[in-house]
């Protein structure tokens, strides 16, 4: 059933369903009630089939639904992620004088505008003499705007100098437990549509022109791989003929959370209190 099973997490390619990597070192895992983090490093491209792996360092935390955290665990768990997001930005680019964030998605719709929301969350002041000069867009999607969503990023790029470029897009899962409940960055970039099969040109280093750091929440599953997930929980390990001929149609959808609005709030508020301590603040 695994060819029916997208995800843009890279801790759900140790699942079996996919084989597992043996083209990753993973670090030991930190528990406490509110996450679990995990450190893993790609060591090769991971071309795994429906999903894509850039070589490079990832960072994951699982925890429970966002909105659900009390005030002081949904601080705690922001404040952890800007110490790992600072110190992936460190890890990239020592002397950071100028940062340009950018959300990815289309605003339009609200599984997919978490860059849009968690953009309009920044405070972005530049203070006379305060380091790191920031940028911050929302960049939409090429079905919209007409451009590469890589090339919209390396115009600006070209305009504005950064030193470091920080991306924010909505993420595909593969198990239904960790939508609006993960966070995933990495310094490898990211491929936009990778996780729902719409592969489009990656925004990295290499194709924008500045290091990019990629951050994100998953907020969509497909249906073929909600279908092969309730299987298996239910002990189903191989499936009928008809339901394959149906999986196998390319007929997938992808659903989210019947709270999705509420959600994203949740999420893009999390995500920009992170980024303004990683960037502005000292943590």
């Amino acid at each position: 059933m695994e060819k029916y099973i997208r995800s843009d997490l890279l801790e759900e390619s140790f699942c079996a369903d996919f084989g597992g990597s043996q083209r990753s070192m993973r670090a030991p895992v930190t528990k406490n009630k509110i996450f679990s983090l995990y450190r893993t490093r790609v060591e090769e491209d991971d071309n795994t089939p429906n999903l894509s792996h850039p070589k490079g360092n990832y960072i994951t935390f699982f925890s429970s639904d966002i909105i659900s955290l009390s005030n002081k665990d949904f601080d705690t768990l922001t404040v952890a992620v800007s110490r790992e997001l600072r110190d992936l930005m460190l890890s990239k680019v020592k002397n950071i004088d100028s940062v340009m964030i950018v959300g990815l998605g289309n605003p339009s719709i609200t599984s997919d505008s978490l860059g849009a929301k968690t953009i309009e969350k920044i405070s972005v002041l530049n203070e006379i003499g305060k380091k790191p000069h920031a940028y911050a867009f929302s960049v939409g999607v090429s079905s919209v705007t007409g451009i590469e969503t890589a090339e919209h990023i390396k115009g600006l790029s070209g305009v504005c100098r950064p030193d470091l470029i920080l991306v924010i897009d909505s993420l595909a899962a593969r198990s239904r437990k960790r939508l609006y409940s993960t966070v995933q960055m990495s310094d490898a970039g990211i491929i936009p549509g990778a996780g729902i099969g719409d592969l489009r040109s990656p925004i990295n280093e290499d194709t924008v022109g500045a290091p990019v750091i990629s951050i994100g929440v998953p907020t969509v599953i497909s249906s073929s791989t909600l279908i092969c997930d309730t299987l298996k929980d239910a002990g189903i390990e191989s499936i009928s003929k008809e339901l394959k001929a149906t999986l196998d149609s390319d007929k997938s959808f992808f659903v989210t959370s019947g709270y999705c609005d509420i959600e994203i709030k949740g999420a893009s508020m999390m995500l920009s209190r992170a980024i303004e301590l990683a960037c502005f603040e000292n943590i």
